[in-house]
Parts: structure tokens; sequence; C-alpha cells
């Protein structure tokens, strides 16, 4: 959407504002006009703070100002569209039936077109401010306030910034526009508009003959490939933001292309494959296709408001096609074997390395197998290899067949005639899975596990994380092959250090392995997970086990995506095996904080709050887990606090569930049968739980937490505030004030700073937006009752009703504090501690030689501080009781208060100090 800024205003030190060459005349054919330059233009911008302006001139070429792009602001203006063409849609007037005339100040094109629709609605309109004598309008001088019957709309003058080009960047013309937002939100509850145009039939044939296009490349796009090439559609592509920089532009054949490139042809349709809810839309890269010309359920889809795609291993694409595998070896002649069998004969698959791959044609399909977690100590001949490909640049590389879906597909087809349990000591009583965020009590949980003697829970690490893969490439092996391939993997992946890092004593590990795989010839990958988890738990804890039939089997391979758990539960799902998958929730209020307080030490400051504002997602609203959940398996949910606070009747539901008795060793946490102290925190301390870490996260920070993460806190039952309680305008600029943890940020350049903060704002601006779908749409079902550990924030909120962040507020007082001490005459400071020193240091000499002090600490003996004997608390109600008293202690306020009371001290002689006066 296009706006407008001065001349004087064209530069800014925060930004690198790019001139064009090319001028365009301002009239009524502007909106229009301008597309084709700034369709060009997006391209060549590759930081955020790089902005592109066109110069606007008039009939005599004469630069009037120049434009730049909101693009925000754009599904404003497909909302306005799409209320303009439906016959049946509820208007402005339905939701706003008192407003008898609109004043917009500020003109934009997004202003404009609501302009000319409220005339269509035939509701009076005004307009004031530059640049509308251009567009046929007549600019009023006159502002009046909203008074009810007249809505004003500050289109651009927003919230009193200056001129600054950067500060209008930073806030979208979106904001100011939420009459729109009520409007069609009214509509989609209505269903008066919806996100589909038709069924399933209806779209592929919307599609046939069609140039499609696929937004993105990752797993769901390929699927979604796969499932149209089942139904007779072909693609032309896919894309991928950005300028294309690869030397290979093909992936499973097809070609890889710019969403400018697609844009700029201005042909086919293009589908989204990941985001739903189209209708009230996903973000400004999708508003974006709109905004050239693709209209939605026309040339612009949402392929999951159709039908969910479930993984196929992409057998339709590959059938008749030459494929080559490239990576791990064995599971490359596992897969060869999987598709070569799947395809009938009609597929070419070959395996070899890397460097062939450049041999292949475009159309060639090439596929890297190497599915191994990585972390930062482990597998580096794993890492290396990706390396290698990224090096390469070869964008025809798929990792689609490293994805754990593809190793258990091939493993069900591959033992669908055999029993994945045929041996009664290799069949557990139960598995639980652990599906735990991260920073959610991982280690807690296990720590839990550890002690009890019905549960063999392996330790966490990158062998008991790639489970899956050691399990299902050496389940082909007979028996007497097994450890040495084991051993053969391990040296592969590992150099000696790590591998003894992970295997303490590897003896001890191969003799459990050995004794179990002389059981029988061949293992199903399921009993060899079995044999891998008791035999690395012997060697780790001593305990010898020879049967697991009464054991449960608790397994959270912690590196893990846990999107993809359902497929783990997939793999070992069996009838007979109480199966279940615990999810772990914990609140975000606690769990950012203890997320920062790790990264900030792991990385630089200022990429600890890029990940953060990247860390304010939905996490796991739509339960993945439930995808592909079976007859034999069940789900449920805990929460990290429950589990602390009412420990014995938390657990005491686990045990009930997997079908145990309860342990006592539950109230503790071990691991290896040793006390485990996890960051200051053992067993059921409470730190965890009420921590949300003030040094780095003030109360108004874990106020707009609770807002941006709305959805997941209101699903596991946490305090969360609905945007909707907000204007947007209002609350958009609660999020520009700066979190605690952002203070003293340094860049190397102002613009520097710029590209950092339009980041982390666009990351924040999307989850706002989709906090926001889900108020309306109301499709979050509470799962838990509220934990009576938020009272705080509804403080914050009254702060952020009143606009202001804790810093101001904190300023405020303590000038109120200080006002108060000049003005008495008379005054002693109750508590020498820290807050006293920080008062003192607010004063001049001759203020502080007025005051005196009292304190417990001269009760019993002669106290000097800062020069003056310190009065004992006993003598302020004798000689002292003209003077007040003003309590200095912040923390301990009250509690003081009520002690001086008791001592008969009269409350109006006693103030007390609200702030934390030594850490300023």
């Amino acid at each position: 959407m296009l706006r407008f800024c001065g001349k004087k205003y064209a530069k800014s030190e925060y930004l690198d504002s790019v001139i064009l060459d090319e001028r365009v005349l301002i009239n009524e054919d502007l909106w229009q006009n301008q597309k084709a330059y700034f369709r060009r233009m997006k391209m060549e911008a590759h930081r955020p703070s790089v902005l592109a302006l066109l110069p606007i001139v008039d009939a005599n070429r004469n630069i009037v100002c120049y434009g730049w792009q909101d693009e925000e602001a754009n599904r404003e203006l497909r909302m306005l569209k799409e209320l303009e063409k439906s016959a049946t849609a509820l208007q402005f007037r339905d939701i706003f039936p008192e407003v008898r005339e609109v004043l917009i100040c500020g003109c934009n094109e997004l202003a404009f077109y609501f302009a000319k629709y409220l005339e269509c609605q035939q509701i009076k309109v005004s307009v004031s401010g530059k640049y509308w004598d251009f567009f046929g309008y007549k600019s009023t001088g006159e502002i009046e306030p909203d008074d009810g019957e007249r809505m004003v709309i500050q289109a651009e003058h927003i919230l009193g910034t200056t001129g600054d080009l950067y500060q209008k960047l930073i806030r979208s013309a979106s904001l100011e526009f939420e009459c729109i937002d009520m409007i069609y939100e009214a509509n989609v509850k209505d269903e008066r508009i919806t996100n589909a145009g038709g069924g399933i039939e209806w779209l592929l044939k919307k599609l046939e003959g069609k140039d499609v296009f696929l937004s993105g490349n990752s797993i769901c796009e390929q699927d979604a490939y796969d499932w149209l090439y089942a139904h007779g559609i072909d693609i032309s592509g896919f894309i991928f933001g950005g300028k294309n920089r690869y030397g290979a532009s093909y992936l499973l054949g097809k070609k890889r292309v710019s969403m400018d490139e697609v844009v700029k042809c201005g042909r086919g349709v293009v589908i989204n494959c990941v985001g739903e809810n189209g209708a009230l839309g996903m973000g400004a890269g999708d508003e974006y296709y709109y905004y050239y010309g693709y209209e939605r359920n026309e040339q612009y889809f949402t392929l999951r408001d159709y039908v969910d795609v479930s993984g196929s291993n992409l057998l339709h694409v590959l059938k008749g096609k030459t494929v080559l595998l490239v990576g791990d070896k064995g599971f490359c002649r596992i897969l060869a074997d999987y598709l070569d069998d799947m395809e009938q004969g009609e597929i070419d698959v070959r395996y070899g390395e890397l460097p062939e791959s450049r041999k292949m044609k475009e159309t060639d399909i090439i596929c890297a197998i190497y599915p191994y977690t990585v972390s930062k100590s482990f597998g580096k001949k794993s890492k290396a290899f990706k390396d290698t490909v990224s090096r390469m640049g070869d964008a025809r590389i798929t990792w689609y067949f490293s994805e754990p879906s593809v190793f258990v597909a091939v493993d069900h087809y591959r033992n669908k005639f055999i029993q994945k349990y045929s041996l009664s000591q290799l069949r557990p009583k139960g598995i639980l899975l652990g599906s735990i965020a991260y920073f959610s009590g991982n280690m807690f949980v296990m720590g839990i596990m550890d002690g009890h003697p019905d549960i063999v829970a392996p330790l966490q690490g990158i062998f008991t994380d790639n489970l899956l893969y050691y399990s299902i490439i050496l389940a082909v092996e007979r028996s007497e092959d097994i450890l040495n391939g084991l051993k053969s993997i391990l040296e592969n992946e590992y150099e000696q250090s790590e591998i003894s890092d992970c295997f303490p004593n590897f003896d001890i590990f191969s003799s459990s392995v050995e004794k179990w795989l002389s059981l029988k010839e061949r293992f199903s990958s399921q009993e060899l997970f079995m044999i891998f988890v008791t035999s690395y738990t012997e060697m780790l804890t001593g305990e010898k086990m020879t049967d697991l039939s009464l054991k449960v089997i608790y397994w959270e391979p912690h590196l893990y995506d846990r999107a993809k758990f359902c497929y783990l539960a997939k793999w070992l799902e069996s009838e007979g095996i109480n199966g279940q998958t615990m999810i772990l929730r914990r609140d975000n209020l606690a769990r950012c904080a203890s997320y920062y307080n790790y990264i900030r030490k792991e990385e630089s400051a200022l990429q600890a709050e890029l990940a953060l504002a990247y860390m304010y997602r939905e996490d796991y609203i739509k339960a993945s887990h439930e995808v592909l959940l079976g007859k034999h398996w069940q789900i449920f949910a805990m929460r990290f606090e429950d589990i602390k606070l009412h420990p014995k009747e938390e657990l005491s539901k686990i045990c009930g569930r997997m079908e145990i008795p309860w342990s006592d060793t539950m109230l503790h946490t071990t691991i290896c049968g040793r006390p485990n102290v996890f960051w200051g925190s053992r067993d059921f301390t409470l730190r965890p739980v009420f921590d949300r870490r003030e040094k780095y996260f003030s109360l108004f920070d874990q106020f707009r937490i609770s807002v941006i993460n709305a959805p997941y806190q209101k699903k596991y039952g946490y305090s969360y505030v609905d945007a909707r309680e907000f204007s947007r305008a209002r609350l958009w600029e609660m999020f520009l004030d700066e979190f605690r943890f952002q203070k003293g940020g340094q860049f190397a350049t102002s613009r520097d700073m710029a590209d950092h903060y339009l980041r982390i704002y666009d990351a924040i601006r999307h989850q706002l937006w989709e906090a926001r779908k889900h108020a309306v749409l109301n499709d979050i079902t509470p799962q838990f009752g509220g934990i009576e550990i938020d009272k705080p924030l509804e403080d914050a909120k009254v702060d952020a009703v009143k606009k202001k962040s804790t810093a101001d507020t904190k300023r405020e007082n303590i000038e109120k504090l200080l006002a108060l001490v000049r003005k008495q005459e008379k005054l002693i400071l109750y508590g020498t501690g820290r807050d006293c020193d920080g008062l003192l240091s607010f004063l001049t000499e001759s203020e502080q030689d007025k005051l005196l002090y009292s304190d417990k600490k001269a009760a019993h003996s002669t106290y000097v501080y800062r020069g003056k004997k310190v009065i004992a608390p006993s003598e302020l109600c004798g000689e002292y009781r003209e003077y007040m008293i003003l309590i200095t202690s912040s923390m301990y306020a009250i509690s003081i208060q009520w002690e001086l009371e008791d001592m008969g001290i009269d409350p109006e002689r006693i103030i007390y100090n609200k702030e934390c006066l030594w850490w300023i």
C-alpha cells in the first residue's frame, strides 16, 4: 500500500532511502501506476532498513512528495475489495449504525479507497491533510473529536509521532483502520465471508490448465505437490522469498522462482500450503500477492482451508523419474529398495556421492538422506555433509527423505507382516513419550522418572535422540552383525572422544546388547529400540534387566522436533502395549524468561533478542500429535506448574495412566540414581514456577507476553490478555517500548539498529495478528483451569491501559517520593538498607542534613549511619512523635508498617516507598 512522505523527511539516520529513477504522476491513476516500480524494486532490497522511495510529481513534473510501501496495510485493502464484491456482506452501517460521518485525517492509498467505499455506502466522508486535492477531494481544516456520530480516523498522524520516516515506517497505517478489520471479522464470524471458495473438486477444477506455483519449498509444499499430481494437477514451480541466488533453480524437477518473478509476470495461481483461515490473512507476504492482482480463491488459494494433506513419500511425483540418493549409504540402500518396490520398477533409482549430482539433468531428482539429529557436540560428519550441500548451493537437492515420517513408513511397509514385539521379554508394559517443549521441565521430568523402579528412562543425549534411525537401519541385519553395524555408525558419525563421552563404558553396553541379540536371528526395529534402551541404561546405572514386560519405557529424545513425535508414536505403537504421549506445558511468561536467561549466555545479546522475538509463537496450538494417532496410543497434557505445586497428586495420575504403582522416589529428581540439581533447582523447588526474571522482564514486559501468546496461554489455562481489549494502534505503541532485556543494546550503526528492530517488529506484528485471529474465531478450547500465580498481571494491565510503561511509572513514583521528602521538615527514614542508599543518591547534601534515621539495628546497641546516630524503633513514640516516618524498603514496606502500627505509631505518620531504588 502506498504512503507518502514529504520531501524534507525523505532521509532518516536509521534508513537507507533509495530514491528510484522513475517518476509517477499524482492523480487517481497513481495507485495502479506506481505498482510496476515497486514490483521491480522489491528484488533489490535485502535489509529491512533499505527503503525504496518513488518520486511523485505534479503535472509540471515537480516533485510533490515521495511514496513508499506499507505492506501490512495490504490486508485492509483486500478486505475492502472483498466487502465491496459481496452482495450479502455486512457493511459499515451494519457494524457502526450510530456513525453519520467519517473524517479521514491524512492521505494514503488505504485512506483513498476507504473514502470511496464509504461513499458507495452513502456515508458522509470528510478529509483533512495534504495531497487530497490531487484525488478530487477538498481538504477541510476542521478537525473535531470523535463524538459518537462522527468517526475520526488518523490515517497518517499516528499517535503524535514526528515526521521522521523511520517512526512512520514502524507504525503501519493498517493500525488506524481497525474499523475495516471489525467489519470484515463480523462477516467471517457470520460465515458471509468464508475461507474456501468451494470443495476439493471445485478447487481442482479451478486449477486445471493453470500455471500453479506453491508458495515455499518445505516438506509441506513437496507433499502438496505430490497430492496435486495424484489428482491430475501438475505445477510450474516452487516459490521462495527474496532474490533468486541459487546456482541451480529446480526442485523435484520443477523450477524454483522468487515471489517477485511470479508477481512480475502476473500469471498463474499461487497456493499457500502451510497457513489456514486464509480469509483473515496470514501475513504481509501473502497479502503481497493480493496487492499485485492475485485475488483470494481465484488466483491465490490456502490449501489447508480445502484439505489436510498428509505425507505420501512423494510416490506419485517420483514415478517415471530418475532419482539420485546421496548421503548415508545404509539409508540410501533401504530407501532405494523401498522406492523400487513401491513404484513397481517405474523409477530409475541410483545412490552415490554428492559430486555425482552435478551430472544429473535439471529435471532429475536428487535426495539427501542424512536423518541423524545434530547438536553442537555430536555428529560432526553429518554436519559436514550438510555443510557440503550448503556450499554446493544446489537447490535441486531435497531433504524430504531425511524426515522421520519417511523412515517410519518404510519400516511399516518393510515389516507389515512381522510382529513388532515378538519376544515377550522385549514387549514392555508401556511406553511413555515425553513431548516437552524446551525450557518447560525436560530435565525435571527426566529426574522424576529416573528413580521409579518400574520405569526405564534412558539418559537424554545424541545416542537416545537417534534411536529411531539406528533401530530402523540395523533391523535389516542379522543379529550377529547388529552390534558391529552400530559400532560402524558411531565411528563414522563421531570422533572417538565423543563416543567416550556418550558411552563411559562401551564394553558393558556391548555385553548387554549381545545378551539380548542371542535370543533370536533377526529383530524388528522396535525390538532393537528396546535392546538399545535397556543396554544403555544398564551401562549408566548398573541395573540388570532381563524382562521388560513389567516395565514402562520413558523416552524424551531431547533434540527431536516436538511436532514430529507423532511419528515416534506411530512407529512404537502396538496392541497390548500401553502407549501414551505426555505433552507438558509451561507458562510462557516464565518460559520466555528462562529461555532468555539461557540464550543470552550462549549467543550475543542481539541474537538473543531476535531469537526471543521469534519465540513469540503459538507453540503447538494445533495438536500435530493427533495426525497419526492410532487406536493403541493415547495423548494427555499436563502442566509444569501443577507438578511442581502438587507433586504427588499430579504424578499419581501418570502412574495411574501407565498402570504402575506409586513410588516415593518420584518426589526426588535423580540422574542415573544420583541426586540431580539443574540450574540450581532440585526436586520440587518452586523458584522456576514463580521466577520470571524481573531483571530482564518487567511487569509490563510480562503483560505484553501474555498478549502475544494469548492463544497458547488460554489453551493451557495461563494468564492471557485478549488483544481486542485495546485498539490496534494503542497496542502497537505498547510493543514499540523497549523490553527491559533490550536496554543498552549496542549497535555499530543506527542502520544496524534499525535492521535489528524491524525484524523483531515484523515477528511481533505477525504474532499479534495471529493472536487476534484466534480471538475472533474463538477456536481455542481451554484444557485447564487457571493457576493462582498471575495476579500481578492485573496491575500491569491497568498500567497498559494508561499507556504507561513500567519505566514511566517508576520515574513518576520516584519524583513524587522526592517531592514528598523535600517537603517534610521533620522526617525519619526507617531502614538503612539499599533502598535508603538509593534514595539519598537523589538528594543534595543540604536535603540529606535534615533527615534522621531509624532501624532495628539500633534496638540493642549503638548504630551509626552516614555519621548520624540511628534512632531505635522504640523511641519513635516518644521524643520523635512529631516526625513523619518514611519506610524506605520497597520489598518489606507493608509488613514494616504493620510492625510500627503495633508499636502504637499513628498510621497517619507513616508513608512508604513503592519503588526499588538501589537498582536504577
